[in-house]
Formats: structure tokens, C-alpha cells, sequence
């Protein structure tokens, strides 16, 4: 959190660079764009016909969402393209040839352009072929060049066309800018035209193409399924088969008929069998036959006609031959029946009447039996024989009718084929021959603008003065971040090998320099540090009251530090005797701290506090006199002074304090805020912790007032009521929140 309020106040105290910077800023981005061209749009708004029938459809389809964003994106990059910008740019100059308009500027170096007998061939040739300029021709070099310099190459033509689908719609806007309305409008509608002159062209060209495919295909299909025709009829020819299916259908009901014939002359013969057993049983349990058949000869003779003109008829019901009269036959074999019935009764009639033992019905009716037994046993095998002949003739057509059911779906197949592609050619023909006119149709035109568009000079102002601002914060924030200096009490004692006792504040701190915190309070701070380190001092055993300052490297204010802690001890009637042998520092004591002498000896007389000055030899102690001299010098000298101060050059620098560590017996180790901590400094640490010294503790000196509340408190200087309460809000100190707004409602209520 200390770290955040020290960003805050950084760049809060840098107050004047993001300030004066910024506007600079402002302010040379507001010169250079003083003389910004004037930009005029036209605007211009096309509407897309899309399939959306299947009936009209090549593909029995209509378009997919993904397609109609590939069709726009299509389009789009069509009238980018750089042959449809180079057709805008020649049929421009064709037109202004042709004085329609005034968009162009000649001047003494265009000669060579200004002959439209040579020029205007050139131009409606590329037009008419829809080709681009040949820069390696001398006269198109020129003619681009002339083009270029009006502003008219492709690249700026294109910076200066926009094109986009509005929303999810079948709609296109088409914007163009340029220095004058007319221009705009001109061009744009130059664009729009050759783009859909280009697209007519191209899509004519693919219809083209679908036309003469399809034309092929339909050949294609026809002469397949010709040939599937040809090779129908071949096989039909081949194997006598006219009417396969009337055929089949004529057998299967006569092997129906004949089977129900067959089962009707087995039912017959089973009955009258039984029949014929039945008489028989019954005559020969009471009196024999009346009379007996077999031995008649006509009547055999009868029965043996009646089976052949039996069998001949059945026979030519199943092989039908027209010159044969099968009712004549019927009529025949009834006719031989009525034959045998006659003389039977005949037969009958000449035996003696005796109607005990003889029944004249039931021989007549023996008779009538026995015959259809005879009848149904001669067809029977007739009609069998000639089932078995035809399923062996319907077993032949079995595979003839599977390979003509096979050819016949083939040559469907082809039909359904062939009329589909037969439909597609047509419609091919039909689309072909307005393909891309009625596509592509303009619902608004090219507008001229009545004013130019609003310029980016302000938006350029604003975002040159955010940008900078932006930049000097970041670099300021990033210079807290990164600084590895020592600017707080924790940052030391994260690194030091000694606690802080004492830190002496900066009285040249910014917020004392702006007048948020008062020199008053500021020195009041500084003697409540040096009464912290005063307490410290006075802990010290009296028999090591040699006290030694010592510091890694140099640092300017240690006379003038100590002169101050002197001046303290002198508060409370302690006699101090300052030893300065530091000739690198460049501060001056305190004007109540007086200079005693630059000799050793030639202060013994003193016995008031006071100053040693043996900076002016820069000699080390024991150049000046001996180790024995000096243990006199400091027995005698103690005896007046309570407190024996003793600053040498910094470590760093010098190895004077070891001598002098051979007659101090305490030390304080000084480190100056806002340094790095170096390497210099953790071995000057060691050092001393390895000495015979007794280091008290370590004193922090030059520290920013504002960064010592994490030692010291709050500090008292004057904040706004919002950065007070934002403050509190950072550091979750709501009670104090509420504590601050009690007190601005009872000040006003006083008021």
C-alpha cells in the first residue's frame, strides 16, 4: 500500500511535466493540421437479388447463410479489384476527353496525353477487352502517370473506397471521398457501374460455361440411354421374348387352371371309387350282377373310344391349335357317353324283370360311375404331364425376366437422368440470357454531399494530449516500480544488518517546498528524530562514549548531522566533542557549533563542546601521531567530555576507521535516502559487525517527509477532504470516513 501512495505522489509531484507536455502536444498536432484538405463522401446504396426458388435454381437449391457472406465478400473485393479500379480509371479519362466532366488537370508536362487521336484508340480498346495498362508501353506509362498525378492511382482510389453489407441485409453501401462533391459522387458512380458491368461479364461467362456443360451432358445421357434401348431390344429379339410380362401372366393362370382341374379330377376319381365299391358291396352281400359288362364287346369297345376321344380332348385344351374345334370334340365325347348309357339300359331292358334282385338304378348308375373312374384316372396323368411341362417352359423365362426388370430400371435411371439434364440446359439457356443484369440493382445513387466531412483535427488534438499524458504517467509509474533506491524506513531494513533508530527527515521534501506541510511541522519532526536518537546515545555505557559515524560510501551532511545531535545533547547540559576527519563531506556544522582547533593537542585547553577539524591535513590518525599519543589525547580528554564524536571518510573511500575503531568503542552506521543500496554497503555492514565496535543502530537521513508515515504516523499536511477520503478507502479505514464526514457536518452547522 506504501508503494502505491508513493506512485500517486511521484506523479502528483510531476504535476508540471504531464501538464505542460500534453499541451505542447496539443499544440503542435493543432499547427501541423491547420491546412487539412477539405474530404466530401458520397454515399451510394445497392441491393443484392438473391436465388431464393428452387424451381430457378441450377442446384435445386437456394443460398445458405454462409454462402450469401461469401457472395457479399465476393463482391466486394470485385469492385476492389485492381481491374475493376483500372476500368474506372481509363472510362474517367475517356469521359473527360469527352468533356463530361472537368475533374482533371492538364499542365505544360502532360503533352504527350493531350493527343486524343493517339490516346482515345488506346482507351476504348482496353475498355471494349476489359484489359489493364501495359506499363511497359511508352504512351500507357504516360497515360498512368497522368492519371497518378490527379490522384487517380489505384491505391488512393481504393484508401478512398468503402464497401460494406449493411447489417445481416441483401443491401451494400458504397462511399467515396475526394476533394469536391461532384468529384465524389462522379467517381462513385463510376465504380458501381464498371463494377457491375464487370460482374454482368463474368457471370455471363460462367452461365456460358454451365450452357455448353450441361449441352454435353445431355448428349452424353441421350446416347446412353440409347444404347441401353438398342441393348434391350437385341436381347429380346435374341431370346423371343415380345410381351415378358403378358406372357408370364398367361402361364401362371393356366397352371392355376390346370391345378384346380387336377385336384377337381382327383376329388372325382376318389369319390366315384367309392361309390362304385359301395354297389358292388351291396349286390354281392344278396344276388349277383343282373348282368355282366365285360363280357359285353360293344360296350368295351364304347369305353375304350370314350378314354381316347378323352385324352385327345385334354390334350388340345393345353396345346390350343387353332384349326382344331375343341367344342366339336366336347360334343364328340358326349356323344360316346350317350352311346354307352344307351346300351346299358339296352343291356337292362333284356334281362327278365325281377324287381327282388335286380335294381335297374343302381346299375345304370354303376355304370355311370365306373366310367368317370376310368375318365379321371386316363386325365390325371395327362394333367400332370402337362403342369410339368409348362413350369419347366416357366423355369426357362426366370433369368430373361431378371435381366429385362434389370435393364428396364437401367434405362429409367437413364430417362429420369436425362430429362433432369434436359431441364438444367434449359434453364442454363434462359438464365444466360440475362445473367447479372437484374442481380446487382442501385436503390440509391451516388449523392453529392452538400458539406465536407467533419475532420479528425480535433479527434487528432485529443488523442496527441491523452497519448502523451498517458505515456508520462506510465514512464513515471514504471520509474517507481523499477527505482531500487532506498526511500523508505522498510525498504532499508529489508537490506540492512542494522535497525533503525533515528530517520532524519529531508527539510527540502516537495510537500515542505509546495507548502501542503509547514517548515514548523517539519522541524518538528526532525527534533523528535534526533530526541529518538538522543535516547539512543544516552544508552550507551559511559566507558564507550567514543562514538564513531560511519558510512559505506560518501555522502554529504555528516558534520552538519552531527552537529545537530550535538546541539541536542547539549539541551539536556551534555558536553560534546566532535572529531571531523572527513575532508570529502561538503556540509558546514551548525554556526553554534564552534571550531576548537586543527591539532590534537591545542584543544586540551577547551573544555566547552566544540569541533576538531583534521580535514585540512588528510592525513589518516596514526599519521598525525602515534596510537600512544592518542590514548593520552582521548584519557585526557575524556575526562571533560561526556560524549567523544568522531566522523571519518566513508569506508568505501578510506580505511581510516579502523584506526580510529582502535579507540571508539560505539558506532552508528548513516545511510543516506534515495541511494542504492550496493554491494559496498552490505561489506561495510559486515565489516563493522565484525569489528569490536558496538554498533547502536543505524540512522536514515535525507528521507522524503511523506514516505516516513509508515515510522512515524500520519503526517500532518494540509489534503483536500477527497484525497482524505480516498485515502481512508485505500487503506480500508472506513471509521476514520465516518469520523470526517461528523466533523464537516458539525462545521458547517456551527457556520
Amino acid at each position: 500500500m506504501e508503494q502505491f501512495f508513493s506512485i500517486i505522489r511521484a506523479v502528483l509531484h510531476r504535476w508540471k511535466l504531464w501538464t505542460a507536455l500534453p499541451i505542447l502536444a496539443m499544440a503542435v498536432v493543432f499547427f501541423l493540421t491547420r491546412s487539412q484538405p477539405k474530404t466530401y463522401v458520397s454515399e451510394a446504396t445497392l441491393n443484392i437479388n438473391f436465388q431464393s426458388s428452387k424451381g430457378l435454381s441450377l442446384t435445386d437449391d437456394v443460398l445458405q447463410q454462409y454462402e450469401i457472406n461469401e457472395y457479399f465478400e465476393n463482391l466486394i473485393q470485385l469492385t476492389r479489384s485492381r481491374k475493376n479500379i483500372e476500368l474506372v480509371r481509363l472510362q474517367l479519362l475517356k469521359e473527360f476527353y469527352l468533356k463530361k466532366h472537368n475533374h482533371l488537370k492538364f499542365d505544360e508536362n502532360d503533352a504527350a496525353v493531350l493527343d486524343t487521336s493517339q490516346i482515345m484508340p488506346i482507351i476504348n480498346r482496353l475498355i471494349k477487352e476489359k484489359e489493364m495498362l501495359n506499363l511497359l508501353d511508352k504512351t500507357h506509362a504516360e497515360i498512368n502517370f497522368f492519371l497518378k498525378k490527379n490522384n487517380l492511382s489505384h491505391d488512393y482510389i481504393n484508401a478512398n473506397l468503402g464497401m460494406a453489407r449493411i447489417g445481416k441485409s441483401n443491401y451494400i453501401s458504397v462511399v467515396y471521398e475526394a476533394d469536391t462533391p461532384f468529384k465524389a459522387a462522379y467517381i462513385n458512380g463510376l465504380i458501381i457501374e464498371t463494377m457491375k458491368q464487370l460482374y454482368q461479364s463474368i457471370s455471363k461467362h460462367r452461365t456460358d460455361y454451365d450452357r455448353d456443360m450441361f449441352e454435353k451432358l445431355v448428349v452424353s445421357s441421350k446416347d446412353e440411354l440409347d444404347k441401353k434401348i438398342k441393348r434391350l431390344e437385341q436381347y429380346k429379339i435374341k431370346n423371343n421374348v415380345i410381351n415378358l410380362p403378358e406372357h408370364t401372366k398367361a402361364i401362371v393362370n393356366q397352371i392355376v387352371n390346370m391345378e384346380i382341374q387336377l385336384s377337381h379330377l382327383k376329388e372325382v376319381r376318389a369319390s366315384r371309387q367309392k361309390a362304385v365299391e359301395r354297389i358292388k358291396e351291396d349286390y354281392e352281400t344278396e344276388l349277383p350282377m343282373p348282368v355282366n359288362l365285360e363280357a359285353n364287346q360293344k360296350i368295351v369297345d364304347l369305353k375304350r373310344k370314350l378314354s381316347a376321344a378323352n385324352s385327345t380332348l385334354i390334350a388340345n385344351k393345353f396345346k390350343p391349335n387353332p384349326s382344331i374345334d375343341i367344342q366339336k370334340q366336347e360334343k364328340e365325347v358326349q356323344e360316346i357317353k350317350d352311346q354307352v348309357s344307351h346300351e346299358i339300359v339296352k343291356l337292362v331292358k333284356d334281362v327278365p324283370y325281377d324287381p327282388k334282385q335286380t335294381k335297374q338304378e343302381m346299375v345304370y348308375r354303376l355304370i355311370g360311375y365306373q366310367l368317370d373312374v376310368e375318365i379321371a384316372e386316363e386325365s390325371i396323368p395327362v394333367v400332370q404331364n402337362e403342369i410339368s411341362r409348362i413350369l419347366e417352359y416357366a423355369r426357362s423365362f426366370a433369368p430373361l425376366e431378371s435381366t429385362i426388370g434389370g435393364m428396364e430400371n437401367e434405362i429409367y435411371v437413364a430417362q429420369q437422368g436425362y430429362l433432369i439434364l434436359l431441364n438444367k440446359l434449359n434453364l442454363a439457356k434462359t438464365v444466360a440470357e440475362g445473367k447479372g443484369s437484374a442481380e446487382i440493382y442501385t436503390v440509391d445513387f451516388p449523392s453529392i454531399p452538400i458539406k465536407p466531412k467533419p475532420g479528425k483535427r480535433g479527434v487528432l488534438v485529443v488523442a496527441s494530449g491523452v497519448v502523451i499524458f498517458l505515456l508520462i504517467v506510465v514512464v513515471l509509474v514504471l520509474i517507481e516500480i523499477l527505482d531500487a533506491s532506498i526511500s523508505t524506513v522498510d525498504r532499508f531494513e529489508k537490506v540492512s544488518m542494522f535497525g533503525v533508530v533515528a530517520a532524519i527527515p529531508d527539510m527540502q521534501s516537495e510537500c515542505v517546498k509546495n507548502g501542503s506541510l509547514s517548515q514548523a511541522e517539519a522541524f518538528h519532526i526532525l527534533q523528535q528524530q534526533l530526541k529518538a536518537l538522543r535516547q539512543e546515545i544516552l544508552k550507551i555505557e559511559p566507558e564507550n562514549r567514543i562514538v564513531l559515524w560511519l558510512s559505506g560510501h560518501r555522502m554529504d551532511g555528516k558534520v552538519w548531522f552531527t552537529s545537530q545531535v550535538m546541539e541536542s545533547l547539549q539541551k539536556i547540559n551534555q558536553k560534546v566533542l566532535l572529531i571531523y576527519g572527513d575532508p570529502h563531506d561538503n556540509s558546514v556544522p551548525d554556526a553554534s557549533m564552534p571550531i576548537l582547533g586543527t591539532q590534537p593537542f591545542a584543544i586540551l585547553g577547551h573544555e566547552k563542546s566544540g569541533i576538531l577539524d583534521l580535514t585540512e591535513s588528510q592525513l589518516s590518525p596514526l599519521e598525525i601521531m602515534d596510537s600512544a599519543n592518542w590514548q593520552q589525547f582521548f584519557q585526557e580528554i575524556r575526562a571533560k567530555y561526556d560524549y567523544i564524536f568522531i566522523v571519518p571518510p566513508a569506508l568505501e573511500k578510506s580505511a581510516d576507521w579502523k584506526e580510529w575503531a582502535m579507540f571508539a568503542k560505539s558506532a552508528f552506521y548513516l545511510f543516506r535516502a534515495h541511494k542504492i543500496f550496493q554491494s559496498i554497503d552490505a561489506r561495510s555492514m559486515q565489516m563493522i559487525a565484525d569489528s569490536s565496535l558496538q554498533v547502536a543502530g543505524a540512522v536514515l537521513s535525507k528521507i522524503d517527509i511523506e514516505k516516513m508515515e509508515n515510522y512515524i504516523g500520519s503526517v500532518s499536511k494540509r489534503r483536500s477532504k477527497l484525497r482524505l477520503i480516498a485515502k481512508h478507502l485505500i487503506n480500508r479505514d472506513f471509521m476514520k470516513i465516518k469520523d470526517e464526514l461528523k466533523f464537516n457536518r458539525k462545521k458547517k452547522v456551527k457556520t
